[in-house]
């Protein structure tokens, strides 16, 4: 190769890897002569072939996902999974037993729990985790099956406390957590108004009062929930009469007679009278004190 006198440098190419070259210069003078040969001996670099590596990303799945707590209108969800770069959960829960989408909330990465509300009462829930990480990506999820709780009545119910103008009406609360207690009243065989009062979740019994003498009544007992009332649970309770009765006579002698009658409940003192079918002349005096 010739190269013109102003130049110092050039470059050779085209030539073959990992070789061997030996490269001679001289110096062409005007009148054709050359000067000595200098050489230098050098070798070509081999090829480097890049090979692509692929990172192997493992992911674990979430694990032990538990269902919990159920009340009439909530799941408790807890799982597990130790993966510190989880950025997100996603749990979606859908009901089984009614043609409804998917419905879904998201939790930040720290968190392994949650609680699922408002659920529709008595009804059967699939419930999926999924983590999601910073690049997007899901990992691998996990499913469970729970229902929440129906709307529970009051069990047990019973009468105590009988009086004529009133009487106590108990029960068992149920095992849902309820936020209180409907008491509808009303007498079976008289005319009378319905009557309903209500108390507070942590009551079992209500005295009802001002009540009809000698009058049984209908009484229902329901539980109310956030989702609404309990079935009514029905018991029959009644007044004691407000009267006396089996007023008798016995050991009658021609200037005395002893009477005779039913005890009642409560009472305290009777009043005794007699009267003449010969004349309008009454005697009156009370009798001893009945207690």
């Amino acid at each position: 190769i010739i190269l013109s006198g102003s130049e110092n440098r050039y470059t050779l190419s085209g030539l073959n890897p990992s070789t061997d070259y030996e490269v001679l210069l001289t110096a062409i003078f005007e009148d054709e002569s050359e000067s000595d040969m200098v050489s230098v001996t050098e070798t070509t670099l081999a090829i480097t072939t890049m090979i692509p590596t692929t990172t192997t990303v493992t992911r674990k799945a979430v694990k032990n996902l538990y269902l919990s707590d159920e009340t009439t209108q909530s799941l408790d969800a807890s799982w597990e999974l130790d993966d510190p770069t989880v950025e997100s959960y996603r749990i979606s829960y859908t009901d089984l037993s009614r043609d409804q989408g998917e419905e879904s909330i998201s939790i930040g990465g720290g968190q392994k729990s949650t609680v699922l509300q408002p659920l529709l009462p008595d009804t059967r829930y699939k419930v999926t985790v999924t983590p999601v990480y910073s690049d997007g990506r899901d990992g691998i999820s996990a499913s469970a099956m729970g229902s929440t709780l129906p709307l529970l009545s009051p069990e047990n119910l019973r009468v105590s406390e009988e009086s004529y103008n009133r009487f106590r009406v108990s029960w068992d609360p149920p095992q849902s957590p309820t936020e209180g207690y409907r008491i509808v009243y009303r007498p079976i065989y008289v005319q009378g108004p319905l009557l309903e009062t209500t108390v507070g979740e942590d009551v079992n019994s209500v005295l009802l009062l001002n009540l009809l003498s000698g009058t049984e009544y209908s009484v229902q007992v329901m539980a109310f929930y956030p989702a609404g009332l309990s079935e009514p649970q029905l018991i029959n309770a009644k007044t004691l009469f407000l009267g006396i009765s089996g007023l008798s006579t016995y050991q009658v002698h021609p200037n005395s007679m002893c009477v005779q009658w039913q005890p009642l409940l409560h009472a305290t003192l009777y009043r005794v009278s007699i009267q003449s079918t010969l004349s309008e002349y009454m005697y009156w005096w009370r009798l001893c004190q009945f207690t």
